[in-house]
């Protein structure tokens, strides 16, 4: 039996919510810590567990997972002296980190591994895969109406992917420079933005040159949403909101870019065609 459901038993009804096991104490006694931790939650009372859960959330960096019920609080009470030990013995170099990463990877394996590791920084490709695919949308469904589209399409997309791109990393790295005082940071996102944009542009490129305009254009428009709707989903976890909320938000900036695009492009060839 865990300490948590002793208290239980001497404190019932009142529901026990165990917690913060893993989480060193040296960090909690330290206001000015900078954590960046998952805190495993175990109760029976699912309104009291996400009370403990939310209190969590209030303090930055910190994430609830929950674990179960109350009883499974003995292999996470278990394992935290064990995993101090091996830390101990092994001569690690910081031993309350590694005890942290240990219980949460030994309890992975206890109570199932998450969906998705997701990333640590979106912000190293969100700019790129953001700008390229609505760019690239807008591109697609304004020249689809045009005399040549799929020729027209291809040239327009090549040249976003090398001197559109190029401008508009060159701007990113001019303004994180004027903005961050790490070289390593701000080369690392202009590279990877970069790299992400010509990707992603390259891959719409690739389906106007294999396929037929229809499902070329069908194919981008599935990808590019799949693309906003994962980028949108990676901000609410981050942000710890809503993510159908950041969905409904991006989504409803893009598809009218697009739509405005697509009428705006028969509008020009209509008058100048």
């Amino acid at each position: 039996m865990s300490a948590a459901e002793v208290v239980q038993e001497i404190v019932a009804p009142t529901p026990v919510v165990s917690a913060f096991q893993t989480v060193p104490a040296a960090y909690l006694g330290n206001v000015d810590s900078i954590m960046n931790i998952d805190v495993l939650v175990a109760g029976d009372n699912l309104d009291a567990v996400a009370t403990v859960s939310n209190l969590i959330c209030d303090i930055s960096n910190l994430r609830p997972l929950r674990v179960g019920a109350l009883a499974n609080s003995k292999l996470i009470e278990s394992l935290t002296p064990l995993l101090l030990n091996v830390a101990i013995l092994n001569g690690s170099s910081n031993q309350q980190s590694e005890l942290c990463h240990g219980c949460q990877n030994a309890l992975n394996n206890k109570v199932g591994k998450p969906f998705m590791k997701m990333p640590k920084d979106p912000s190293n490709f969100s700019f790129g895969a953001t700008s390229s695919t609505v760019t690239s949308l807008g591109i697609i469904f304004g020249l689809l109406t045009s005399a040549n589209p799929k020729a027209g399409v291809i040239g327009a997309l090549l040249v976003i992917a090398v001197a559109d791109n190029i401008a508009d990393s060159l701007g990113i790295h001019i303004y994180r420079e004027s903005t961050t005082t790490t070289k390593e940071n701000t080369r690392m996102f202009t590279i990877s933005n970069f790299i992400t944009r010509f990707g992603i542009t390259l891959t719409f490129v690739a389906l106007f040159a294999l396929l037929s305009i229809t499902f070329a254009a069908v194919f981008c428009i599935a990808i590019g949403h799949g693309i906003l709707v994962f980028l949108s989903y990676l901000i609410g976890v981050q942000r710890k909101t809503s993510t159908l909320r950041e969905v409904a938000i991006h989504l409803g900036i893009a598809i009218p870019v697009i739509v405005i695009s697509h009428f705006l492009g028969q509008l020009i060839f209509s008058v100048f065609g």
